[in-house]
């Protein structure tokens, strides 16, 4: 399987046969951001947890078949329950108030005319009692509903609902250790002046932020030479405290390209070569311990498309994640297309329109005009050209979400 170009689909079958074991671990709701949830949180009590008054005005009676009604005290938000009303009595009440039982509606102040003096309450003869604005217990969710499920990756908007049903110590599945490996004899630190044959590392700023910036793994880095004994060193040592190892660059067919050669003297091939652009040398081993060894070609827009379409797939599915629909976005026009024996990772920027314009690079390395991108599309090989009316599978670089 090795020696030919696997197909993307067929690439995606093998990856799904494989996974991390994920432990489990109780965080505080402070720590819980991005977290995958292991197990659901449910409601505590009713909700609303009692009747609750929707508008500022008072409580009455209904009953009574009366407009007139003796004003009896007032109830605000935050209070204990006001004790039961009887026929013709009535008591102001703020929004968010219990609303007292006996109470039949709330009436908004628009709709009455209070007499302090007599302290009595004059409800409008052309008051419609249809509306109760009352909202009833439980009326949204019963005691133990599902309010989080399993697998969730925790937002800002989850965990305050986690809050509010005490829920303030979270299982959540722990995060991997990715073992990031950047390889090449040109590549300096990012601070450095290069001379005229050099280029700044920029790939492990890259995959780390891609990875701890969504809360997916936590990365530790080093870069090593093109020599097979210093990357035969480096690999030895990042199996030692990882649960991945990811390496970018060296992965190729050059003369100086010995990351396939190592790591198939470590471990067994599962793949080497895919059919698609950016990305072709793209693959993945698996060691004796069952650690799983990924090789990433070295050029920068092949490094971050194999993370967004390969590798971040791989960690979420393994840590129990529920991966919401990915959404589907056209072209805004006609245009040809190269390449079609190839799946292609296609960057684009979206219109207001959600229509997807294509951002021209000139080519893998060129890591420049990605910025400007939202995501990219994956355009299906067999494809040789594009129009409004067809959609393809959008994927953000983290900065769009579908709804």
């Amino acid at each position: 399987m090795k020696d030919r170009l696997l197909s993307v689909h067929e690439v995606d079958a093998l990856i799904e046969a494989e996974s991390l074991e994920y432990e489990i671990e109780k965080v505080s709701i402070k720590e819980a951001l991005g977290r995958v949830l292991h197990s659901p949180i449910l409601a505590d009590r009713p909700f609303p947890p009692f009747d609750r008054a929707m508008m500022d005005g008072v409580a009455v009676n209904r009953e009574a078949e009366e407009f007139s009604f003796k004003k009896r005290g007032m109830v605000a938000a935050g209070q204990p329950e006001f004790r039961s009303l009887q026929l013709r009595e009535c008591v102001e009440i703020m929004t968010g108030a219990v609303v007292p039982k006996g109470a039949t509606h709330v009436v908004p102040y628009e709709e009455i005319e209070i007499n302090e003096k007599e302290e009595t309450v004059i409800v409008h003869r052309e008051r419609v009692w249809g509306a109760r604005y009352i909202h009833e217990e439980g009326a949204d969710l019963k005691k133990a509903d599902v309010l989080l499920s399993e697998g969730l990756r925790l937002n800002e908007r989850q965990l305050a609902i986690a809050a509010s049903v005490g829920a303030t110590t979270l299982e959540v599945r722990q995060k991997p250790r990715v073992a990031l490996l950047t390889t090449g004899d040109e590549v300096i630190p990012p601070a450095s002046i290069p001379e005229p044959h050099q280029i700044r590392r920029s790939h492990d700023t890259l995959v780390r932020g891609i990875l701890e910036g969504r809360h997916l793994a936590i990365v530790s880095h080093e870069h090593c030479l093109d020599k097979k004994a210093a990357l035969h060193q480096a690999l030895q040592s990042a199996v030692q405290k990882s649960d991945v190892v990811v390496i970018c660059g060296g992965a190729s067919k050059g003369k100086y390209d010995a990351v396939s050669e190592v790591l198939s003297e470590l471990g067994v091939c599962l793949f080497h070569g895919v059919l698609q652009r950016p990305g072709k040398p793209l693959g993945l081993w698996k060691l004796p311990s069952g650690l799983l060894c990924w090789a990433l070609p070295g050029n920068p827009l092949s490094v971050l498309h194999a993370v967004e379409r390969h590798l971040i797939p791989f960690l979420s599915r393994s840590a129990g994640e529920v991966i919401s629909r990915r959404f589907r976005v056209s072209f805004e026009c006609e245009q040809e297309l190269a390449a079609p024996h190839l799946t292609r990772f296609m960057p684009v920027r979206l219109t207001e329109e959600m229509k997807a314009q294509l951002v021209e690079s000139n080519n893998s390395g060129d890591d420049t005009t990605v910025g400007q991108a939202d995501g990219f599309l994956e355009i299906p090989s067999g494809v040789t050209s594009v129009n409004p009316d067809q959609q393809f599978d959008f994927y953000s670089y983290g900065s769009i979400h579908a709804s």
